[in-house]
């Protein structure tokens, strides 16, 4: 790469078979494998207590390798899916489908302390974590169906998806020692590696989480210019994290809600819609990054809100939207003065989208 001593090794294999069993039914297919490796990573670093506008990035020479040669971070991915698409009639359609992967992802991070400026020493330390392989199946079966009510025309879906996901981890996952020595941005310095050992316990459980969501939405056609999307999502969660040492649930979100969908469209002209949409959904909490004293812990799921009003239009060969949107919802963030990753107070976003295709 453009970094010193840094390098990739990555591959993708995957493929895909459609089988048209019939006008009405389709059968999908599909596999897929990925690996990628980057030795010699480069550092994560924090200011210290020195302000961060005192640190001028420019004095940085970004294509040297400021970690150590021996840092890396492993990543793999598999998965299989199939998927099936049956038109029953010219009223009915079933889509369903079934799919499962297995993720797993191993890093040796070099992290920089002590600095106040870039012509001084700092200090670096190793942080390792074992690999942590993940295993999720996701499935989900819809029904829509199209009719009239009076003037009114319908396609109403209903259905459910379900998601398992399960990792298991070692009992010493993690290691975080210093390293010796005192390193400089002017003149990167390659120590030797550290002597210790991660991950050499058996793995055992570490997370198990379940989410099921039913599903009903109509879109309602009232003539050439109305429309509405109306929509409700109930959504069950139970994410579950084990303590390594003693088996023991160590933590347990459970939580249900049903969470609304509502648009009403309007299309004054062939090629102008304008709409105005209210959305809400339970998301799943954040995970705690590498360099959080909670790492890998799974946050409380959350409720996020979102409204929006816009404009969708094509003129001539472009297609042209503009949207105003407001959302709201958990505020994540590494807490300096503890070390934790956790949630407090609201996240909003506000902004004005344009886009031209």
């Amino acid at each position: 790469t453009f970094v010193d001593h840094q390098s990739v090794d990555k591959y993708l294999l995957s493929g895909a078979l459609d089988w048209h069993v019939s006008d009405r039914l389709l059968l999908e297919f599909d596999a897929g494998a990925y690996h990628k490796k980057t030795s010699g990573m480069q550092i994560s670093f924090s200011p210290n207590n020195a302000p961060m506008s005192s640190l001028d990035p420019s004095a940085i020479d970004t294509s040297k390798l400021y970690g150590q040669k021996w840092g890396f971070q492993e990543d793999e991915y598999q998965q299989l899916g199939a998927r099936a698409t049956w038109a029953i009639d010219d009223t009915f359609k079933l889509r369903s489908a079934l799919r499962y992967s297995h993720t797993a992802s191993e890093r040796l991070n070099i992290n920089a302390s002590g600095i106040t400026n870039f012509s001084s020493t700092y200090s670096e330390t190793l942080y390792h974590i074992s690999k942590i392989p993940y295993d999720n199946i996701t499935s989900y079966a819809f029904l829509d169906s199209t009719f009239t009510t009076g003037p009114v025309k319908h396609t109403l879906t209903t259905g459910f998806a379900w998601e398992q996901s399960d990792s298991k981890a070692s009992p010493d996952r993690t290691a975080w020692l210093s390293i010796p020595g005192n390193f400089s941005f002017q003149d990167p310095v390659y120590a030797s590696k550290p002597s210790y050992t991660v991950g050499t316990k058996a793995r055992v459980d570490y997370t198990d989480n379940t989410s099921t969501r039913w599903v009903i939405g109509d879109d309602l056609r009232f003539n050439e210019q109305w429309s509405a999307l109306f929509g409700a999502n109930y959504v069950d969660v139970d994410w579950i994290t084990h303590n390594l040492n003693t088996g023991a649930i160590a933590s347990e979100y459970k939580k249900s809600k049903t969470t609304p969908t509502l648009s009403l469209l309007y299309k004054p002209l062939p090629w102008l819609t304008g709409y105005a949409s209210y959305i809400e959904a339970l998301e799943k909490g954040g995970t705690a990054p590498t360099t959080a004293v909670n790492a890998g812990d799974v946050l409380p799921p959350m409720v996020s809100k979102q409204y929006e009003i816009g404009a969708k239009a094509t003129v001539g060969e472009v297609f042209l939207t503009a949207a105003l949107f407001d959302i709201r919802k958990a505020n994540q963030y590494l807490d300096s003065s503890t070390g934790y990753y956790v949630q407090n107070g609201l996240e909003v976003h506000k902004g004005l989208e344009l886009t031209a295709t």
